[in-house]
């Protein structure tokens, strides 16, 4: 299940999960959705199941070996941390990926408040793993203001604004009381770009390079997703 992808990604892999569903508006007009329905690859009846956690295991192990660019999307067709998963499935596949240290892995979700289970399964066997990059995927101020406190109880989190449809404060105080993305978790990484596709709803640049700002005071590398020579072009990181 693993296909080639454009940079920053060498690849995406989906480990064996069938179906989504909407988390917040950013979902509404999800290409996998249309795309999954279409040609039979999700539940017809709207539910999210898996593969039996051995195979999804297997094919994280199977996954070549890179060459250069060793980053890994976790996964475009659906979520790993969607609550219809098991969080002891979702511990089994984060405890494969940490053996292929060969690899960076990094898991999207929208569904940053599931963490905390899957958190308390590491604290009791072993210690989250180095290679393995939790993001979370917001779209707007108050999707940022819901999931950002989340996403900053992860080591390394990775923010991804995508679809950007409206402007997004990331070092808004609410969050810790912290002045820079540096010092309210140490957010790592943030990937933003705007919605793509039929029907795709605006994105404004003065809310893209308004974000570039913010991570240039932060020190965060920011890389935008897109070539529109309006939006920024900033990606310090590849």
């Amino acid at each position: 299940m693993g296909s080639r992808t454009p940079a920053p990604f060498w690849r995406t892999l989906n480990p064996g999960i069938h179906g989504c569903t909407p988390a917040h508006r950013g979902c509404e007009q999800c290409f996998m959705r249309s795309i999954g329905r279409r040609f039979g690859l999700w539940p017809a009846d709207g539910s999210v199941t898996v593969d039996p956690v051995e195979q999804a295991v297997q094919r994280i192990r199977d996954l070549p070996h890179p060459r250069g660019n060793s980053r890994c999307l976790v996964t475009t067709a659906g979520d790993l941390f969607h609550e219809a998963i098991p969080a002891i499935w979702i511990h089994r596949c984060i405890e494969a990926m940490a053996d292929r240290a060969d690899v960076e892995w990094y898991i999207f979700t929208k569904r940053p408040e599931r963490y905390y289970a899957v958190l308390d399964l590491f604290k009791r066997f072993r210690r989250w793993p180095p290679n393995v990059h939790a993001c979370c995927s917001v779209c707007d101020q108050e999707t940022a203001d819901r999931m950002i406190p989340h996403l900053l109880v992860m080591p390394s989190p990775v923010l991804v604004v995508e679809p950007m449809i409206g402007a997004v404060d990331v070092l808004y105080a609410a969050y810790t009381g912290a002045e820079s993305v540096s010092a309210m978790g140490g957010i790592s990484w943030v990937l933003a770009g705007p919605e793509t596709g039929p029907g795709a709803r605006p994105c404004d640049p003065a809310w893209a390079h308004d974000l570039a700002r913010q991570c240039r005071e932060a020190q965060v590398p920011l890389y935008w997703k897109g070539s529109d020579p309006t939006m920024p072009k900033e990606t310090p990181h590849v």
